[in-house]
């Protein structure tokens, strides 16, 4: 019980601002004069203008009245005017290179008590341009400042008094303010509770059984499903009983790291993130080093082979009669409880773990999302309704993609193995193909660019994102290369053969090449700003996914036949298969944590390499803290009560392999003696 405690009171939001006048503990009353002096004495430009624009505004207001008294008390220097004009915040220095951003002291700002009314944090965008700002979009930065004002003002109001600020600059001018964060609900304490009693269970099971004597078999199957000490031997047990597919443990492990990198990355794109060099880094990812940032996206695709490896090596492996019933259902169950739970969290209490100028930005709106579309999410439909752009947890499209392809076409699969195994190559090759010519279809009819940053609208983002990245006929491809790929390890362990020195070599290269390729694909639009559709573009789409997938085909397939050399060692290291585990539920947690770091973001700091790789690092570290919490709460009982409920007898003995965690990110296969366990 008190560990649990303890990680809640680690994530609860604390204040580190003390009382407003803890200067004092460093320095006199002669510190309060050099701050007058260095503010009081010559107000913010914008606030000035705010203030000028009051004399042709009723004075009965309570804004404008609230507004007038703010004013009086500065020019008086009164201690808690001269807090909120130092809360307040405006780009200074380092303009040109796009610091644009000035965050000011969002904390300081909602902690100053004012005379007769509350303070109020208000975020203003001053849109030169006048162009839309888009999510992610490194071109778009925007300029905002921050202006710690009376709460009785609203969002319009300010609109209105800083319309003439707006018009001098030919500029629009655009206010979101905000008093205090969301309070703890009903459904907050409910949902916490629920995990509170979970880990209660979880803790509880390492009581000696002779200490408890349950009356019921099934409560105790339940309760032995949380067992910490079954399901953490469980997680750290090394398989080596099959080598074929043990590179995959490295592939998910390496790949989730990379999509928490893609996404912390990402997070540095937020239009209101404060960076000193925003122009500068959007010049960086036009060269082919950058291209390696702007690609990391092609790591999902990785999931995506292992998914049709697995689903053909289980086939072959294990044919028996096909239940189309049990195999949905069982790999609904197994997918979806964690994932519902961290809809859960996302949709109760995790806005109020963040306290910062962008939680509502980053954080709120995900919340308003989930409480609308969560039904989508749970039905695996949210990828094209309501999109990626508008549903709950954006990351989740790929779940659902990845349930789709599982759903339409792997009965196929499964049922052509068992009765026509002659006719699998075509099958595969026609899901290839289809895939190919639908993608370059479809890109070329919607127009759609071939890279996902440089977007001029938000109509844009969401034609690439709904039609394209998130399309399941776009990741069939690399689902389809997965499956080939599974037949040729199988039949390659049923019939060895010796490949030549020289075949190895050029197999590699051309890998090498291919991973290159893929990466680098997109420079040309990014540096020649060539963004144009047509076809070239379409062909991109169609080629560049499908050509990072075969070459993470070779390297899996040449890992599995021992022909991989350092590689393949280096993939099938033991240490890799408890973070494959737990991958699943560390993909499923990541997102929230990089949103509570970026949501809680003040001063603007300088993107590199250099200072970006610590914040990865240990983002990538606490996902899987988080995701072994996860795992321990959600997804080992789950996986027990599915061995339960669903293998014959209920307590029969098996044979099994786990290759990660779920069958998503990661994937998921049991294989038993009889038959297929997915």
């Amino acid at each position: 019980m008190k560990p649990v405690f303890i990680l809640l009171l680690f994530w609860i939001p604390y204040s580190t601002e003390g009382n407003e006048n803890s200067y004092q503990a460093y320095y006199n009353e002669d510190f309060y004069s050099f701050v007058v002096g260095a503010h009081a004495s010559q107000h913010n430009s914008v606030l000035q203008e705010l203030f000028s624009n009051l004399m042709t505004y009723n004075s009965t207001d309570s804004c404008v009245r609230d507004l007038k008294n703010y004013q009086h008390s500065l020019n008086s220097h009164e201690k808690w005017a001269i807090s909120l004009l130092d809360s307040s915040g405006i780009p200074a220095t380092g303009l040109l290179s796009g610091n644009t951003i000035s965050l000011g002291n969002y904390k300081q700002c909602l902690s100053t008590s004012p005379r007769n009314f509350s303070s109020s944090y208000c975020l203003v965008d001053l849109n030169i341009s006048k162009k839309p700002i888009i999510y992610w979009a490194p071109h778009n930065v925007p300029i905002v400042f921050t202006l710690c004002l009376p709460g009785t003002c609203d969002n319009k109001q300010l609109e209105r008094l800083l319309e003439p600020t707006g018009s001098v600059n030919n500029a629009t001018v655009t206010v979101e303010c905000q008093s205090t964060r969301p309070t703890f609900t009903f459904a907050d304490i409910f949902v916490m509770f629920l995990f509170i009693l979970i880990w209660i269970v979880i803790i509880s099971t390492t009581i000696p059984k002779k200490w408890i004597r349950p009356n019921n078999k099934v409560l105790d199957e339940i309760r032995n499903s949380f067992s910490l000490r079954r399901n953490l031997s469980s997680l750290l047990r090394a398989d080596t009983r099959s080598s074929h597919l043990a590179s995959l443990y490295g592939l998910r492990a390496l790949s989730q790291c990379v999509v928490v990198w893609c996404h912390v990355v990402l997070g540095g794109f937020v239009p209101k993130y404060p960076a000193l060099n925003k122009f500068s880094y959007y010049e960086f990812l036009r060269s082919w080093e950058g291209a390696l940032e702007t690609e990391m996206s092609l790591t999902i695709d990785t999931f995506f082979v292992i998914s049709g490896v697995l689903l053909t090596w289980n086939c072959l492996e294990n044919r028996k009669k096909f239940n189309l019933l049990s195999y949905y259902t069982r790999r609904y169950l197994r997918l979806t409880p964690p994932y519902f739970a961290m809809i859960l969290i996302i949709s109760t209490f995790a806005n109020k773990l963040c306290d910062g100028p962008l939680c509502s930005y980053l954080i709120d709106q995900e919340k308003d999302s989930c409480a609308s579309y969560w039904w989508t999410n749970v039905l695996y439909i949210n990828n094209f309704y309501p999109g990626v752009l508008h549903s709950c947890m954006p990351i989740s499209w790929y779940l659902s993609t990845d349930w789709q392809l599982f759903f339409l076409v792997s009965p196929f699969v499964v049922i052509v193995i068992n009765r026509w195994p002659r006719h699998l190559y075509k099958l595969i090759t026609a899901i290839f193909l289809s895939s190919v010519i639908s993608t370059f279809l479809v890109s070329y009819f919607y127009q759609i660019p071939t890279n996902h940053w440089m977007f001029n609208s938000f109509e844009d983002v969401n034609n690439y994102y709904q039609n394209m990245y998130a399309a399941a006929y776009m990741r069939a491809g690399p689902w389809a290369a997965g499956m080939l790929c599974g037949v040729f390890l199988h039949s390659f362990k049923n019939n060895p053969m010796e490949l030549s020195k020289k075949v190895l070599i050029i197999s590699w290269a051309l890998t090498v090449l291919g991973l290159c390729l893929a990466i680098e694909f997109d420079l040309p639009f990014l540096r020649w700003k060539l963004n144009e559709t047509g076809v070239w573009s379409a062909l991109s789409n169609a080629i560049q996914h499908n050509l990072w997938a075969a070459s993470i085909c070779w390297i899996i397939f040449s890992s599995g036949t021992q022909k991989a050399g350092f590689v393949g060692i280096f993939l099938c290291w033991p240490g890799f298969q408890p973070l494959a585990k737990i991958s699943y539920s560390a993909y499923l947690v990541h997102k929230v944590i990089i949103s509570l770091y970026f949501g809680e973001t003040s001063g603007y700091r300088y993107i590199s390499a250099t200072n970006q790789l610590p914040l990865i690092l240990g983002t990538i570290l606490l996902a899987y803290i988080a995701g072994l919490l996860f795992y321990l709460s959600f997804e080992a009982p789950t996986a027990h009560l599915d061995r339960i409920i669903f293998q014959k007898g209920g307590t029969g003995k098996q044979t099994s392999k786990e290759i990660g965690g779920n069958n998503s990110v990661p994937e998921m296969i049991t294989v038993k003696r009889n038959g297929i366990q997915d």
